[in-house]
C-alpha cells in the first residue's frame, strides 16, 4: 500500500502541475519524496528485503511491493522510474528485494515453479502476478532468474486446468497445485492485459 501511495502522490504532482496549481504540485512532490525516503529506510539491512508489513517484526516477503510503480510506468512518467532519478535509491532496493524474493521457497513455488504473491501462503492471485511481472520486466529485468522468467507457462497452465478453464479466467489459485480456490470472473483479472501485452508486444 505504501508504494501505491507513493505512486498516487507522483500522479497528483503531475495532475496539479498540468492544472497550473503550483502550490499543491510542490506539496505533492515533497510528500512523494518524503515517503520514498521513509520507505527506503524500511529495507532490512540484514536481509535486503522489504517486510510485507512495517510492524511487529514482520518477515513475510511479497511481490506486490513493486506493483505501485505500474502506474507511472504505464503512464510514461519516465522521471519517476529513472534508476538515476529522485527514486533511484528506492528502485535499487526494490530490485534487490525482487531478486531475493523470486527464489524457490520464497515467492517462487517449489512445487509448480509459479510465482507466489506472498512467501507465507500458497494462496495467490494471477491479477497481482501480472502487475508484478509488468514492473519487474520493465524496471528490474536483471532480477529475473531463469526459473522465474520461465513461469509464464506455469501461469498459463493454471488458467487451462479444470476449474479455471470451465469458468473462464480465475484469479485466486493455489500456487502449489494450480487449482482455483475462488474468484472466477474476478474483475481484477483485467490486469492480464499487461501480461498478454508483455508476451505479445505490438
Amino acid at each position: 500500500m505504501a508504494i501505491k501511495t507513493l505512486a498516487a502522490w507522483v500522479l497528483l504532482e503531475r495532475a496539479f502541475g498540468r492544472l497550473g496549481l503550483t502550490g499543491p504540485a510542490r506539496g505533492a512532490r515533497a510528500t512523494a519524496d518524503l515517503l520514498a525516503d521513509s520507505l527506503a529506510r524500511k529495507c532490512e539491512q540484514d536481509t535486503g528485503f522489504f517486510p510485507a508489513v512495517f510492524e511487529k517484526g514482520n518477515r513475510a516477503r511479497i511481490l506486490p511491493a513493486v506493483e505501485g510503480f505500474v502506474y507511472p510506468l504505464y503512464l510514461g512518467f519516465d522521471a519517476a522510474v529513472d534508476r538515476h532519478g529522485r527514486f533511484g535509491r528506492l528502485l535499487g532496493q526494490l530490485e534487490g528485494h525482487v531478486a531475493l524474493a523470486l527464489q524457490p521457497g520464497v515467492c517462487l513455488d517449489q512445487v509448480s515453479g509459479g510465482w507466489k504473491i506472498s512467501s507465507t501462503s500458497t494462496n495467490t492471485w494471477f491479477s497481482k502476478i501480472a502487475l508484478a511481472q509488468r514492473v519487474i520486466r520493465r524496471l528490474f529485468p536483471n532480477a529475473l532468474n531463469a526459473a522465474a522468467a520461465a513461469a509464464d507457462r506455469v501461469h498459463a497452465d493454471w488458467q487451462r486446468r479444470p476449474g479455471c478453464g470451465r469458468d473462464a479466467m480465475c484469479d485466486q489459485i493455489r500456487s502449489d497445485t494450480g487449482i482455483s480456490c475462488g474468484s472466477p470472473y474476478y474483475p481484477r483479472g483485467v490486469t492480464a492485459f499487461l501480461w498478454l501485452s508483455e508476451r505479445n508486444p505490438s
